[in-house]
């Protein structure tokens, strides 16, 4: 279990930090970068991570639908969950290369989607047999490109028809928590322009970096602060951040979707400190919704290691979340079958 978190730990990456020149086969109207600058797990603006906010249904048949040039599909003998791991990559140029993975993970992937219960329905084998999936493109693609094809990969060899739809469910509405509006001490409006860089990675020329050091984040304000938002040792710090990218942040760690209600528009920096926030995972990644092991609101707080994020929510930044019902989008297997082999 440990190699598939870090391999799946390792994909994310791949898929959040790949870039490469357009190119190949033809394609779908192209999707806005995700903030070419963008910090892991947050930035300014929209979603870092596609998921379906962000949903383009791109054609996986027909003259028009973006293929690999070559591509091998093999069924792992290993077995998903086995003691070789799972292995995913999309590289820079557009290669896929993909170890015993079973086909949901495979289509998660393919289609941006950050958690595992953002995929619903299929037969019961997408979630118990390993493929390897090794597929390059004629010519070097980005990371939307690379993703187009691996749809049509699939369409093509695992008969995959998907869509995306609506459905009622439990969510989180994040709401302001005092009734005069006002907010909590720990956020306020930026006070200049924010840096896009990776936390520790902004030093003087020619200083070596010091280990205590890296990944800490000036605080929200001074001159030199980082833009987007991350772990700072026991806190989680935001530069110039809207509360989309809040909700990004957040969406992981719960239980349910969340969705903005608060009405406030712009960016924010803020620091939260609770329990946990220095050991924060990726999107997606080993908690939260689909993943068996998520905060809900009934969860006790342990007074000797601070508060939860729930509460450090309503009393440090005066906004909390209400529990309610709405639509919440996901994308459902319609069909699948075991591919041939080649």
């Amino acid at each position: 279990m440990r190699k598939t978190a870090i391999a799946s730990m390792a994909s994310i990456l791949a898929m959040v930090l790949a870039f490469g020149k357009a190119g190949g086969a033809q394609l779908p109207p192209p999707v806005p970068p995700p903030n070419a600058g963008a910090q892991i797990g947050g930035g300014r603006g929209p979603n870092p991570m596609p998921g379906l906010e962000r949903f383009v249904d791109s054609p996986t048949s027909g003259p028009n639908a973006p293929r690999f040039e070559v591509a091998s599909v093999k069924r792992n003998q290993a077995g998903f969950g086995g003691t070789t791991g799972s292995f995913s990559q999309m590289l820079p140029s557009g290669q896929v290369r993909i170890s015993n993975a079973p086909l949901g993970m495979i289509v998660r992937t393919a289609y941006g989607l950050r958690l595992t219960d953002q995929l619903v329905g299929g037969p019961a084998w997408i979630g118990t047999d390993g493929f390897d999936i090794d597929a390059k493109p004629a010519t070097a693609v980005g990371l939307e490109q690379s993703r187009y094809m691996l749809r049509t990969l699939l369409a093509d060899r695992f008969k995959l028809v998907v869509r995306k739809e609506s459905r009622e469910g439990p969510i989180y509405a994040l709401v302001l928590a005092r009734r005069d509006g006002t907010l909590g001490p720990q956020i306020k409006r930026p006070a200049g322009d924010c840096v896009m860089v990776l936390p520790g990675s902004a030093r003087p020329a020619g200083a070596e970096p010091d280990p205590a050091k890296v990944g800490a984040w000036p605080p929200p304000g001074r001159p030199g602060r980082r833009c987007g938002i991350g772990p700072d040792l026991n806190a989680i710090k935001a530069g110039s951040v809207t509360m989309t990218t809040l909700i990004t942040f957040l969406t992981p760690l719960l239980d349910r979707p969340v969705v903005d209600k608060t009405g406030l528009s712009g960016n924010f920096d803020f620091d939260l400190q609770y329990d946990g926030a220095g050991a924060m995972p990726l999107p997606g990644v080993g908690r939260g919704r689909g993943s068996g092991v998520a905060v809900s609101p009934d969860a006790p707080a342990d007074p000797a290691k601070g508060p939860t994020i729930l509460t450090a929510l309503q009393e440090q930044l005066g906004i909390r979340l209400d529990s309610q019902r709405g639509a919440i989008d996901v994308l459902a297997i319609i069909s699948a079958d075991l591919p041939s082999e080649n």
